[in-house]
């Protein structure tokens, strides 16, 4: 259809695996992240002649070696899905107010690089924001929740010191009070639980 129409058409794949009885699918599975970002760097050392200037990019704020891979990943796609320049999708989150926040260079980069990604990613963000919520009784005592960021496996670990009884009896009602089937219902696909 594409040929008829004289409209350019590029097809990319990858070999994750190999034919046969003992493909592990799962493995698989746990890769694909991996595996979509390698497909989306070809797809954009072919698009780097087009107007997105995609080896030239240059973040709006003092980052360090790591922030700037992240920032020219995110800021591509999101120019490349939207179908706007670069300036155009800093203007939608206003680069203006996050640099005239009274941060640390780095916060304000990973400011920028976690808006950008948010609006790249709405539906990981969404996830993320009703985590941070079904968490809050354990951030809220000072514990830790450390959850898989891909959000492919279904675990998660809790940790805080404990250092008097007032710690473990704030660790006990926090257990309590949390609902295990909320977690499970996000896991399982229903965002608005």
């Amino acid at each position: 259809c594409c040929f008829q129409y004289k409209i350019p058409f590029y097809s990319f794949k990858l070999i994750s695996d190999f034919a046969g009885a003992k493909t592990a699918c799962f493995d698989i599975k746990e890769k694909a992240l991996e595996y979509s970002e390698a497909l989306f760097e070809e797809y954009l050392y072919f698009c780097k002649s087009s107007d997105l200037e995609i080896i030239d990019i240059k973040p709006p704020l003092a980052m360090s070696f790591t922030n700037k891979v992240k920032y020219k990943k995110v800021i591509t796609a999101l120019s490349l899905r939207e179908n706007k320049t670069i300036d155009e999708v800093l203007n939608d989150i206003n680069i203006e107010e996050i640099k005239s926040l009274e941060i640390r260079p780095k916060n304000k980069a990973s400011i920028l690089i976690d808006k950008l990604d948010n609006q790249l990613n709405p539906v990981r963000n969404k996830i993320n924001q009703q985590l941070d919520i079904y968490f809050k009784t354990f951030t809220d005592i000072g514990a830790k929740v450390k959850i898989d960021q891909k959000l492919e496996t279904q675990k998660f670990n809790i940790s805080i010191d404990v250092n008097n009884e007032k710690n473990l009896a704030n660790l006990k009602s926090a257990i309590e009070a949390f609902d295990f089937q909320r977690i499970v219902k996000l896991w399982n696909g229903d965002i608005d639980v």
